[in-house]
């Protein structure tokens, strides 16, 4: 299984728990509805997910999988960016800065 695709999966139904959508999630992810749900069942059982009262919902164990990777604070909504780790709409008028963007040395600059 991806691992990028599993951390990916949990931090929508850590986001979306009783609103979520399938399609929706296969759309978001580019997955086959097929493919998605041999996803969600590994993902089952490996007790990341659980349902609960007919709903998929994160499980502690999910929880504890997404704090410990890089996604940790990844949002689907595509209004919101990360600024210094907080959810927040980045301003348009503030530059993005592209931490270590090119280690090569650019025409014209100090050696």
């Amino acid at each position: 299984m991806n691992e990028y695709v599993e951390l990916l999966i949990l931090a929508y139904f850590r986001e979306y728990r009783t609103s979520y959508s399938v399609s929706d999630l296969a759309y978001k992810l580019g997955l086959t509805i097929e493919l998605l749900n041999s996803y969600i069942e590994e993902l089952l059982e490996k007790k990341e997910l659980c349902i609960k009262e007919n709903m998929i919902s994160i499980s502690k164990g999910g929880r504890l999988a997404l704090e410990n990777s890089d996604m940790e604070n990844y949002s689907f909504d595509s209004e919101s960016y990360l600024i210094d780790g907080v959810k927040e709409k980045w301003p348009i008028e503030k530059v993005y800065p592209v931490h270590s963007f090119s280690k090569n040395k650019w025409r014209g600059g100090e050696e």
